[in-house]
This record gives C-alpha cells, structure tokens and sequence, in this order.
C-alpha cells in the first residue's frame, strides 16, 4: 500500500458532488449515515474510513470541515474530485496529486507528497477558485498563479490538514481544459472521469 494507509488508521475522504463517490459508496454497502445536511453528507462506511461530501465551493468546504467535531480522530485526508488542466501537459483523465495549494489572496500552502511514488500520477499545483474558470482571462489568471490544475475545494482542504497537522493526499483527475471549453467538456467527460478515479483509489489506495 501506499501513503501509509493500512487498516489500523483512521481515514476521512473527502468529495463535492454525488457522481465522484456513487462507485465508493456501492463497495461499502454497510456505510451508515452519520450527518446529513442539504449538501454536506458524512458516512460511517466502516471502521477504517469516514466519507464526506462538501458540496461545491470554498465556503461549502469549509463550512462542511466544521463540522468535524474531532479532527484528530483521523490518521490521514484522501480529498479527490475531477479538476481543470491549466497546461497543454494535462490531458483529460490525466490523474494528479497536489502538493501545493494556492487561492487569490490567501498564502501558498505547500504539503508534503506522497513517501512512495504514486504510479501514473503527475505531482502538480492547485488552484482553488471562487467560481468556474469558464474563460481564458480567468485560465490565465489561475496559471499566473503557478498552477498546473484548477479546482474549488482543495485550498480549503489543504488548511484544513496543515492546521491539523494530518497528512493529506489530494488526488484528482482533469476533466476538462480549464477555459471557455470548460462548460461543454465538463458535462461531456464529468461523470466517466469520477469513474475511472473511483476505480483508482479502489485498487491502487483503499485496497
């Protein structure tokens, strides 16, 4: 296994929407629901891992953190979820895992990576928006920032582990180039990206 994970730990993953998590929650069919509210979902899916859905946005994530009431019960944060490619480097499906973590106006969180190498997984930097980055000037502005890949909720999750001092992989997959195509790649490879990145954490992280 790797980044630490065996079934002693205790592990919180965390998601946005439905579709990143459908395949998860059908292999922990015993998952029990322990906190439920309008966007925000927190399941017991058994004694190893807690899964959470945020919702969309920085102000959801964090308002969703929140509500963990004992953040230390956890061993380590797997934060996963579809992204935008900010450079040609980036294809669709391309699965990447963060280490750097940058926000307008908010400092540059940087995290460790990963002891072993996570295999066909590009280390790159994120940027977390405020909105959609659905034109160019706003896919420049993302990547004047030094990213290579755009999200909503990894910032968010970043503070979160550094502020607790809990490890976390932040492992995604690009669905889309991050600019004015965004809307129409996105509904077009949203749902079949979630798939193959649940697939992933499947066989290579949870197992």
């Amino acid at each position: 296994m790797i980044f630490g994970l065996n079934f002693n730990m205790k592990t919180l993953l965390i998601y946005a929407l439905n579709p990143e998590a459908g395949i998860l929650k059908q292999h922990f069919p015993k998952a029990s629901q322990q906190l439920s509210q309008q966007s925000l979902e927190l399941l017991a899916l058994d004694a190893s891992y807690d899964l959470l859905r945020t919702g969309i946005g920085m102000d959801r994530t964090r308002a969703a953190l929140n509500h963990i009431s004992d953040p230390k019960l956890y061993d380590q944060v797997i934060h996963f979820g579809v992204s935008g490619s900010l450079t040609e480097k980036l294809a669709v499906r391309s699965l990447i895992c963060g280490h750097r973590f940058s926000a307008s106006d908010l400092p540059l969180i940087e995290l460790a990576i990963p002891e072993k190498p996570l295999s066909g997984v590009k280390i790159v930097t994120f940027y977390s928006s405020i909105k959609v980055v659905s034109d160019e000037a706003s896919r420049d502005q993302a990547a004047f920032e030094g990213a290579q890949a755009v999200d909503m909720e990894s910032y968010i999750v970043a503070e979160f582990c550094n502020k607790y001092n809990i490890p976390l992989l932040a492992l995604r997959i690009i669905s889309d180039r991050a600019g004015q195509s965004t809307p129409a790649e996105f509904r077009q490879n949203f749902k079949q990206a979630s798939k193959v990145l649940q697939h992933y954490l499947l066989n290579s992280i949870l197992k």
